[in-house]
This record gives structure tokens, sequence and C-alpha cells, in this order.
């Protein structure tokens, strides 16, 4: 009987060991910062295959920093991104090891909402959350520019000038009104374009 119980309990620690779920999370400290914690189970020198993906557009700016329990293995490192390029981004979870527990994913942002998705086993990936963020100036005037050129390349009075203005066949005053009437297009279209819009991703 004493045998039977010392091979029951070894099972449910087995058991145990298996379905302790791997657990990442992604902490914002700042615009397109984060802290990235990555842990999986591990069971004496035995850490299981697993490993966490994350989107290209995240360049790691520190080292990882690798430390060890009795029961998991904890990597810590930092990343950033563009946060506008995060938006819907893939996740992904690689290695054998994911068919045989959960993974927990944890986004923690900087104004306090918190996301949190659970990978079932044999799950490979999930989506970064959607966010509404803000582009810089420079982005917002680089959209403003393609937005007054496709203005111009759809409109009519456009084209009505660019005839008007053939007819006339001086290719000096042609090419100062059209510029000047691309310019007044792309000037007009990115006065229009509110700083606050919520852009997406790119």
């Amino acid at each position: 009987m004493r045998v039977l119980l010392i091979v029951v309990a070894l099972a449910a620690g087995a058991r145990a060991d298996v379905t302790r779920p791997a657990y990442l999370e992604l902490r914002e400290t700042g615009p397109g910062l984060f802290d990235v914690t990555w842990r999986v189970p591990r069971r004496g020198e035995r850490v299981l295959a697993l490993r966490a993906v994350l989107p290209e557009s995240m360049l790691e700016t520190s080292p990882r920093v690798v430390t060890l329990t009795p029961d998991a293995q904890s990597t810590r490192w930092r990343v950033a991104a563009p946060a506008w390029r995060l938006d819907g981004a893939a996740i992904r979870i690689e290695g054998p090891g994911k068919a045989r527990v959960d993974t927990m994913v944890r986004f923690a942002f900087a104004d306090g909402t918190v996301v949190v998705r659970l990978l079932p086993p044999g799950s490979s990936s999930c989506a970064f959350p959607a966010r509404r963020v803000e582009r810089s100036e420079p982005y917002r005037l680089q959209a403003s520019v393609l937005r007054g050129l496709r203005e111009a390349a759809t409109s009519g009075a456009h084209w009505i000038l660019v005839l008007a203005l053939a007819l006339t066949r001086r290719p000096r005053t042609i090419s100062l009104a059209l510029l000047g009437f691309l310019a007044g297009q792309l000037v007009g279209m990115h006065v229009v374009v509110p700083a606050s819009e919520a852009w997406p991703a790119a």
C-alpha cells in the first residue's frame, strides 16, 4: 500500500510539472518600450523546450538575463518598437514543448491597461492587442503628403487645369502653376489631419 501511494505521489508530481503553464509578460515602461519576462517550466536540469518569438519590429535593447528556480527558468530583457507597428503583430510560441502546456501571455501597458491571453497546448501564436496610438510629426507629414498626391491625381479640377495650361504652350508657366497647385493640395491635406488622429498599423 505504501509503495502504491509513493507511485501515485510521483505521478501527480510529474503531472504538475507538465501542466504548469509557460508565462510571457510584456510590461510597457514608455512609448514602445517593454520589459519582457519569459518563464518556462523546469524539472531538475531539464527545461521545457519552448521559446517565445516576438514581432520583428521589436528590437532587443538589453542583454538577456537568465535565472533558475527549482521549477522554472526565467529570462528577462528589454525591447523597443514603434508603437504603431505593434497592433495585431504576431507573438509566436515555438518548440516541441508547446504541445504539453498552456502559455499565458500578459500585456501590461503604461496607462494601467492589462490584457491577458491564454494559449492552450498546441496553440502557436497570439496577436498584440490593438491600441490607439499617435504617430510622430514626421509620420503625420508623410501621410499628409501621400494623401495630397492621391487627391491631386484624382481631382477633376487638377486635370482641367493641366489641360488649360497645356493649351498655353508655355512650359515655365505650366511648371510653376502645377507646383503651386500641388503645394496647395499638400498643405491643405496636412492642415486637416488632426494631431490626435488614431493611425492604423503600418
